[in-house]
């Protein structure tokens, strides 16, 4: 038998043909998966300089009250 008629045998049979539909449905979910991350990813993108500022508002109030704490207690001590 020669190599073409070898692989023409092997590319019209049915597990070759399973293992493309395999590799056709991994492509297709990768390709969905991939899709759906970019859309959460452009998401957080547009969400985060709100979170950002929210968070470090809240470190700031935090640090001022800290602050504030440290300067009573240091005018009790003296």
């Amino acid at each position: 038998m020669t190599i073409t008629t070898q692989a023409k045998k092997i590319t019209e049979s049915k597990p070759f043909y399973a293992l493309t539909g395999a590799g056709d449905i991994a492509v297709e979910k990768a390709r969905a998966y991939a899709s759906t991350m970019q859309g959460k990813a452009e998401t957080v993108a547009r969400e985060l300089p709100e979170k950002a500022k929210g968070y470090a508002d809240a470190a700031a109030s935090r640090f001022n009250r800290l602050y504030d704490d440290l300067a009573s207690r240091g005018r009790k001590v003296t």
